[in-house]
């Protein structure tokens, strides 16, 4: 019998929003760069753990990288 369990689901997911990431700022520009940086924690909270300045943070990025809010969007469903 196969066993998946919640938790690591959702760790294997967190580490593919974070690969995304990271390549995501690897082929960026230096603007994007500078806009995902210290970014990873507001892409793998759940949307209600987030605080008001995060939660802003979140929409101005998901607008401007959307292969990263594609991923962030796959981890939620």
């Amino acid at each position: 019998m196969i066993v998946f369990d919640k938790h690591h689901v959702i760790a294997h997911a967190n580490e593919g929003v974070d690969a995304v990431r990271r390549a995501e700022m690897r082929l960026g520009s230096a603007a994007t760069r500078a806009a995902l940086k210290g970014s990873r924690w507001v892409w793998l909270k759940n949307t209600v753990n987030l605080t008001d300045k995060q939660r802003a943070a979140h929409e101005r990025l998901e607008s401007r990288h959307p292969l990263t809010g594609k991923a962030r969007q796959m981890r939620l469903v």
